[in-house]
């Protein structure tokens, strides 16, 4: 018996191309037999991974869910099977590891570590409790727009950080796009995704990807760059609007002709309910010539954002005297609305318009979040940064003595504070504009920051360097209290969600940074984001302490979690300080960034 070896299903002896995933086999379809690799539900590995149940099979092999003991999480493993380890295989499994720690982003499935175990490799990921979005396609056909439009924002989200990574995916389709139960989507799988500059794993022409998605060039053997996923992208949004993928033919390599010489039918042939401006889209997307389609997926979510902002009639797909399209509604709507009608809904907006101009022009103090129902309070004086308001506040607390943050009163001016940690993007460009030199070597070996980090808090930094960078932007370091105010907001929270800790909600238990914002429950009722986790901040202040025989030392007090303390979830916690003794001023650490606060006139 013969096994496919991309999905390891049985072939026949003679066959050249495999009926279920559509691989052209260059040789032959593999003679090694498959066995039974099924790891049964209960099993451990390396003492730490207890199996809970298969969830499914790749093209690589099997993925199940499993109980991370030693963090008390839930993660995926994706096993490379025996029958499919030889040489290409393995590499690209390690390549999926290299790719996939390179980004982190909200719609990717995270990846966390390789592991072996009984003689087998693993990848532990993400945990996804949903479905693939082939499975929901066979199951419900074409979506309704407003579902399809939410997933397909998600991935453009994600493609747009992919690409700018340099790195192309070049095998997306519904089953690499994860859908959780509460509608958001993830890209994953990267097992033939391509960096930039990283030795490609395929054979000079070899044709990559699955046959019903794949580019013209892809068809081809040609070059493959970003737009090729855009391609791919729109087979995926053509799918999802009608049903139905725009091609079909008995065999991979009749597919393939079809991508390189067919033109694809009118969406809104198969779906007349489809909006004309989408179905155009979709036809821009899978153009045959590359530099026809949308340059970039964020190209393609301006498109989105556009129709979603057209006229509140734009939106209508169906009925009103019959009629299914935009051009369709628009004499209907003349029709059916009276002229008496607009003139009292045009009196009634601009009544409301001048009682709320008259209202927030008498007082333009901006107050703080938690009074004003989680507004948005940034000012075009301090953009990126929040007001919080003075007043007498209790810092620290008798719950946990252990945070070594006793609890007093303090009386605090208002202030504005910055809702991200700062990043490397913005520290290079302090750099350039102050003339002080980068962080060391260790952190910035080339002088600059890693390509695709210039969204991450930046590291490295000595608490005078981050003092500097305040001062030179007419900033300053946070005190502690300020810090903790700011964090703990007037709820007292002791994490920016609630009081009790969940490590799933912040960037808490990773080997690795992760872009500022990328936890969205770990923002505070302020809006201000990563207290609880990704890097630790620098404050001004500082406390004198005893050092066993030793004269007394003068420590740093550094506020927030870090992501390098999975085994001591009491540092996440917002009352929790560390103590940093300083032997050089200079000296930075990797797992500490900062923010900076702005007195308020």
């Amino acid at each position: 018996m013969k096994y496919c070896p991309s999905c390891g299903k049985k072939v026949g002896p003679e066959d050249r191309k495999c009926a279920y995933c559509g691989m052209e086999f260059t040789h032959g379809a593999s003679n090694k037999t498959a066995g039974n690799e099924t790891i049964n539900p209960g099993k451990i590995l390396n003492n730490r991974y207890k199996i809970i149940s298969l969830l499914g099979k790749g093209g690589m092999g099997r993925v199940y869910k499993a109980y991370d003991m030693q963090l008390d999480d839930t993660v995926a493993l994706k096993m490379l099977e025996s029958k499919n380890a030889d040489e290409t295989m393995i590499n690209r499994f390690m390549q999926e590891i290299k790719i996939a720690r390179k980004i982190t982003h909200e719609n990717i499935c995270r990846i966390y570590d390789l592991v072996e175990a009984d003689g087998k490799k693993f990848i532990s990921m993400q945990y996804i409790e949903g479905e693939d979005l082939k499975t929901i396609l066979k199951r419900e056909g074409a979506l309704n727009p407003e579902k399809a439009t939410g997933i397909l924002r998600d991935i453009l989200h994600a493609l747009e950080v992919i690409h700018k990574n340099g790195i192309v995916h070049r095998d997306l389709k519904p089953s690499n796009i994860m859908v959780a139960t509460n509608g958001k989507a993830y890209i994953a799988d990267f097992g033939i995704a391509k960096a930039l500059g990283m030795r490609d794993i395929t054979q000079s022409g070899e044709m990559i990807g699955t046959p019903h998605y794949i580019s013209p060039e892809q068809a081809q053997g040609g070059k493959i760059d970003h737009l090729s996923d855009i391609y791919s992208l729109g087979i995926v949004m053509f799918h999802m609007f009608t049903g139905q993928t725009p091609f079909k033919a008995d065999s991979s390599v009749s597919l393939a002709v079809k991508h390189v010489q067919e033109q694809p039918p009118n969406p809104r042939d198969i779906n007349s309910a489809l909006p004309t401006d989408i179905a155009e889209l979709i036809l821009k997307c899978i153009r045959k010539n590359r530099f026809e389609r949308p340059s970039s997926a964020s190209e393609v979510l301006k498109e989105i954002s556009r129709m979603e902002t057209r006229p509140l009639t734009a939106g209508i797909k169906k009925t009103l005297s019959g009629a299914r399209t935009i051009a369709d509604i628009a004499p209907v709507i003349k029709e059916k609305i009276q002229p008496a009608v607009i003139i009292v809904v045009v009196f009634i907006m601009l009544f409301l318009f001048f009682i709320i101009l008259f209202i927030t022009s008498g007082d333009k103090k901006v107050t703080s979040l938690d009074k004003n129902g989680g507004r948005d309070l940034t000012s075009p004086e301090h953009p990126d940064m929040v007001l919080i308001e003075g007043g007498d506040f209790q810092i620290g607390t008798k719950q946990y003595p252990e945070d070594n943050n006793f609890p007093r009163k303090v009386h605090l001016d208002d202030f504005y504070i910055d809702i991200h940690e700062v990043t490397n993007e913005k520290y290079g460009r302090y750099i350039i504009e102050s003339g002080k030199p980068p962080p060391s070597k260790e952190f910035w070996p080339t002088g600059k920051y890693h390509q695709g980090e210039e969204k991450y808090p930046v590291t490295g930094i000595s608490q005078q360097d981050a003092a500097d960078y305040c001062i030179f932007y007419g900033k300053e370091l946070p005190t502690e209290e300020q810090w903790e105010r700011a964090a703990r907001t007037t709820k007292l929270f002791y994490y920016p969600w609630g009081n009790h800790m969940d490590k799933n909600l912040a960037n808490f238990a990773t080997n690795y940074l992760v872009e500022v914002g990328f936890f969205p429950k770990d923002k505070n009722a302020y809006g201000i984001f990563d207290l609880t986790g990704n890097a630790q901040e620098w404050t001004k202040s500082t406390q004198i302490i005893k050092v066993r025989n030793e004269d007394s030392a003068n420590h740093f007090i550094v506020r927030g979690g870090s992501y390098v303390y999975p085994s001591e979830p009491e540092k996440a916690r917002l009352t929790h300080r560390t103590l940093i003794r300083i032997y050089d001023p200079h000296i930075g650490f990797k797992n500490i960034g900062f923010r900076c606060v702005q007195r308020t006139e």
